[in-house]
């Protein structure tokens, strides 16, 4: 067994091809719980390998910058409490295969600029208290699948230049205090759904250039605002 206890010998491991699929059960990583831009800017990386990852914590921008990277493994995400940027940039990234986020808590930019990406599948969201632009400039995405929003405050630029996307599920805003950008530029949305904001919800051009869209819910306790502010 080959241990490795330094997430660069083990980026380095993988990207000279030492450590593959085919002989990954000799190699022994486990105590690297930080895969914190393990693999960030490698635009050589194309596939990785099916990687051990039942005991890291922290996936901040583990992919980021990976402009050629079209395909990722199954991932143990169980125990990340941080997956902001971790596809950041993922220009060819067309699918992103089920991730457990039950325990993660913050989603700043984890899929931001993944140009060809179409829909994400099912995520448990319900400890995240930012969405800031998760799904920023994802113009491909034509698909969002249902999120708990419960516990979030932050949601800004959180779908900002989605172009393609048509329409989106119910998103609980109860307890948000920013929604700046939220819909920024989506061009081709049509429908949203009844939102609810409180008091002094910072919500600068919320659907600002939604050309499609012709009617906004939007109630806050102190009855509707100015909606042509936000779009």
């Amino acid at each position: 067994m080959i241990t490795i206890n330094n997430k660069e010998l083990l980026k380095k491991a993988i990207l000279s091809g030492q450590l593959t699929n085919e002989n990954i059960h000799e190699y022994d990583y486990s105590s690297i719980t930080d895969f914190s831009n393990l693999f960030k800017d490698c635009t050589d990386l194309i596939i990785c390998p099916n990687l051990d990852t039942r005991n890291v914590t922290n996936m901040y921008g583990m992919f980021s910058g990976c402009k050629n990277l079209f395909k990722i493994p199954q991932l143990n995400t169980t125990n990340v409490e941080n997956m902001d940027y971790m596809f950041f940039g993922c220009e060819n990234l067309e699918k992103i295969t089920y991730i457990n986020t039950s325990n993660t808590h913050s989603m700043i930019g984890t899929f931001s600029n993944c140009l060809k990406l179409q829909n994400v599948e099912l995520l448990d969201t319900s400890k995240v208290l930012s969405f800031e632009s998760t799904f920023a400039n994802c113009i491909s995405l034509n698909e969002v699948p249902s999120i708990n929003t419960f516990n979030a405050k932050v949601f800004e630029s959180m779908f900002a230049g989605c172009k393609n996307l048509v329409k989106i599920p119910n998103i609980d805003l109860s307890n948000a205090i920013n929604t700046k950008d939220m819909f920024f530029a989506c061009s081709n949305l049509k429908e949203v759904p009844h939102f609810i904001l409180g008091e002094n919800v910072i919500s600068d051009r919320m659907f600002k250039h939604c050309t499609k869209l012709d009617t906004v819910k939007l109630v806050d306790s102190s009855e509707l605002k100015n909606i042509k502010e936000k779009h």
